[in-house]
Protein backbone atom coordinates (compact mmCIF):
# COMPACT_ATOMS: atom_id res chain seq x y z
CA UNK A 1 0.00 0.00 0.00
CA UNK A 2 1.19 3.34 -0.95
CA UNK A 3 -0.29 6.84 -1.23
CA UNK A 4 -0.06 10.10 -0.85
CA UNK A 5 -1.34 12.27 2.45
CA UNK A 6 -2.98 15.22 2.14
CA UNK A 7 -4.46 15.57 5.57
CA UNK A 8 -3.04 14.55 8.57
CA UNK A 9 -5.18 14.27 12.07
CA UNK A 10 -3.63 13.75 15.18
CA UNK A 11 -6.29 13.08 18.64
CA UNK A 12 -4.30 13.02 22.38
CA UNK A 13 -7.29 12.42 24.84
CA UNK A 14 -7.95 11.07 28.24
CA UNK A 15 -9.16 7.24 26.46
CA UNK A 16 -6.35 7.45 23.76
CA UNK A 17 -4.38 8.91 21.00
CA UNK A 18 -4.32 8.84 17.76
CA UNK A 19 -2.72 9.88 14.50
CA UNK A 20 -4.30 9.57 10.54
CA UNK A 21 -2.83 9.91 7.75
CA UNK A 22 -5.30 10.85 4.80
CA UNK A 23 -5.23 10.50 0.68
CA UNK A 24 -8.19 12.94 1.13
CA UNK A 25 -10.10 15.34 2.73
CA UNK A 26 -13.54 13.69 3.45
CA UNK A 27 -15.45 17.24 4.06
CA UNK A 28 -18.61 16.14 6.20
CA UNK A 29 -20.78 14.40 3.68
CA UNK A 30 -23.18 12.50 4.23
CA UNK A 31 -21.60 9.21 3.77
CA UNK A 32 -24.27 6.61 4.90
CA UNK A 33 -26.59 6.45 1.60
CA UNK A 34 -23.26 5.50 0.19
CA UNK A 35 -22.29 1.78 -1.75
CA UNK A 36 -19.31 0.51 -0.71
CA UNK A 37 -17.38 1.38 -3.62
CA UNK A 38 -18.47 4.82 -3.84
CA UNK A 39 -17.18 5.15 0.06
CA UNK A 40 -14.14 4.07 -0.73
CA UNK A 41 -13.50 6.25 -3.78
CA UNK A 42 -14.64 9.07 -1.51
CA UNK A 43 -12.00 8.42 1.17
CA UNK A 44 -9.27 7.10 -0.83
CA UNK A 45 -6.43 5.75 0.80
CA UNK A 46 -5.81 6.26 5.31
CA UNK A 47 -3.74 4.68 7.85
CA UNK A 48 -4.85 5.41 11.94
CA UNK A 49 -2.78 4.38 14.24
CA UNK A 50 -4.50 4.11 17.66
CA UNK A 51 -3.77 3.53 21.48
CA UNK A 52 -6.65 2.89 24.09
CA UNK A 53 -5.35 3.18 27.72
CA UNK A 54 -6.14 0.69 29.29
CA UNK A 55 -8.55 1.10 32.49
CA UNK A 56 -6.65 0.62 35.86
CA UNK A 57 -8.48 -2.27 36.16
CA UNK A 58 -11.09 -4.64 34.68
CA UNK A 59 -14.13 -6.14 36.85
CA UNK A 60 -12.31 -9.22 37.23
CA UNK A 61 -9.27 -7.56 39.16
CA UNK A 62 -7.42 -8.02 36.43
CA UNK A 63 -4.87 -5.22 35.16
CA UNK A 64 -5.28 -4.50 31.48
CA UNK A 65 -3.17 -3.43 28.76
CA UNK A 66 -3.12 -0.53 26.51
CA UNK A 67 -4.21 -1.60 23.04
CA UNK A 68 -2.58 -0.63 19.70
CA UNK A 69 -4.20 -0.91 16.51
CA UNK A 70 -4.12 -0.17 12.76
CA UNK A 71 -7.23 0.43 10.90
CA UNK A 72 -6.44 1.12 7.08
CA UNK A 73 -9.12 1.32 3.99
CA UNK A 74 -8.22 -2.54 3.17
CA UNK A 75 -9.67 -4.78 6.45
CA UNK A 76 -7.15 -7.25 5.94
CA UNK A 77 -4.37 -5.46 6.49
CA UNK A 78 -6.46 -4.14 10.35
CA UNK A 79 -6.26 -5.18 13.45
CA UNK A 80 -4.09 -5.10 16.24
CA UNK A 81 -0.45 -3.88 16.05
CA UNK A 82 1.87 -5.98 18.07
CA UNK A 83 5.50 -6.29 15.60
CA UNK A 84 6.24 -3.62 13.74
CA UNK A 85 9.15 -1.05 12.25
CA UNK A 86 8.40 2.67 11.86
CA UNK A 87 10.81 4.91 10.02
CA UNK A 88 9.40 8.49 9.55
CA UNK A 89 11.45 10.88 7.07
CA UNK A 90 11.31 14.20 6.19
CA UNK A 91 9.32 13.03 3.08
CA UNK A 92 7.69 9.57 4.28
CA UNK A 93 6.60 7.33 6.75
CA UNK A 94 7.05 3.61 6.54
CA UNK A 95 5.18 0.75 8.50
CA UNK A 96 6.05 -2.92 8.48
CA UNK A 97 4.02 -5.73 10.25
CA UNK A 98 2.96 -8.87 9.27
CA UNK A 99 4.63 -9.00 6.14
CA UNK A 100 3.16 -5.99 5.09
CA UNK A 101 4.69 -2.61 3.71
CA UNK A 102 2.81 0.54 3.93
CA UNK A 103 4.29 4.28 2.66
CA UNK A 104 2.93 7.27 3.44
CA UNK A 105 4.79 10.45 1.26
CA UNK A 106 3.83 13.67 2.34
CA UNK A 107 4.63 17.52 1.16
CA UNK A 108 7.08 18.49 3.84
CA UNK A 109 5.36 21.60 4.01
CA UNK A 110 2.14 20.41 4.81
CA UNK A 111 3.22 17.98 7.96
CA UNK A 112 4.33 19.34 11.16
CA UNK A 113 7.22 16.88 12.24
CA UNK A 114 7.35 18.42 15.95
CA UNK A 115 3.59 16.87 16.21
CA UNK A 116 4.13 13.72 14.75
CA UNK A 117 7.84 13.60 16.78
CA UNK A 118 5.27 13.61 20.06
CA UNK A 119 2.44 11.51 19.28
CA UNK A 120 3.88 8.35 17.58
CA UNK A 121 5.96 7.34 20.74
CA UNK A 122 3.09 7.94 22.73
CA UNK A 123 1.33 5.63 20.31
CA UNK A 124 3.56 3.65 19.92
CA UNK A 125 5.24 3.36 23.53
CA UNK A 126 7.02 -0.59 23.91
CA UNK A 127 5.20 -2.28 21.72
CA UNK A 128 7.49 -1.99 18.29
CA UNK A 129 10.18 0.02 17.04
CA UNK A 130 10.28 3.46 15.41
CA UNK A 131 13.29 5.36 13.88
CA UNK A 132 13.45 9.15 12.75
CA UNK A 133 15.59 10.16 10.23
CA UNK A 134 15.74 13.61 9.44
Amino acid sequence: MKFDCKVLSITDEEFGCSVTFSEKNNGGLDQKNMTLNELKNYTGSYVMLQRTYAKSASEKGQIEEDYLYIETDDPNKSGELTNFIIHVYPSKLSITYNQDLIEINFNENALNHQSLRQIIPKIIGDKGQINFWD
